[in-house]
């Protein structure tokens, strides 16, 4: 997304959208979801890249580049891996047995573009397992794709290949949070 922080206002709950004065303004979100059963959905359009804690559960609409976690702030114009994809995404989830206690896996598997790229498709996904009783959610990430246009413009090669591993702890009046990225 190309939006900025409101230098008039420096609040960063106020975007500055181009200030829609007939400037081109990037779509942040926009979506669309097929819902067969919780365990198969198919979802289309720009939507938030399916890695990690942070980038799925925690994406308020004010979580600008200076606030965002540094592996999702664009340094040099790249992050780890994109915010946002535009493209096809199949995810869904399951309890593994009854009651308020079972257990819940989950997936997200995709591929498209994005902002730096729209030449290249990338692929990845997101598997989640999730001890109902113990409040614990285990997460493995992995993405592949090319991080920019700069083939085209004789840059040589920018592929990149990333792992990622997360770790949510819920349980009473403690939340803990933690991932990696390589």
């Amino acid at each position: 997304p190309n939006f900025t922080q409101n230098p008039a206002t420096a609040d960063p709950s106020r975007p500055d959208f181009g200030n829609l004065g007939g400037a081109a303004t990037d779509t942040v979100l926009a979506w669309v979801n097929y819902k067969h059963t919780d365990a198969l959905q198919v979802q289309a359009g720009r939507f938030i890249t399916p890695h990690g804690i942070v980038n799925q559960e925690h994406f308020p609409a004010s979580l600008l580049d200076a606030t965002q976690p540094q592996f999702l702030r664009p340094l040099s114009a790249q992050t780890i891996f994109p915010n946002f994809t535009n493209g096809i995404q199949v995810h869904g989830s399951s309890f593994l047995g009854s009651g308020l206690n079972a257990d819940q896996i989950s997936y997200n598997l995709y591929t498209g573009n994005f902002t730096n790229n729209s030449n290249e498709f990338n692929v990845g996904g997101r598997f989640a397992y999730s001890v109902g009783g113990l409040g614990l959610t285990l997460g493995a990430n992995v993405t592949y794709g090319d991080r920019t246009d700069s083939e085209a413009a004789g840059a040589g090669e920018a592929d990149y290949l990333v792992y990622g591993a997360d770790v949510k702890y819920d349980s009473g009046p403690i939340i803990w949070k933690n991932e990696i990225f390589a």
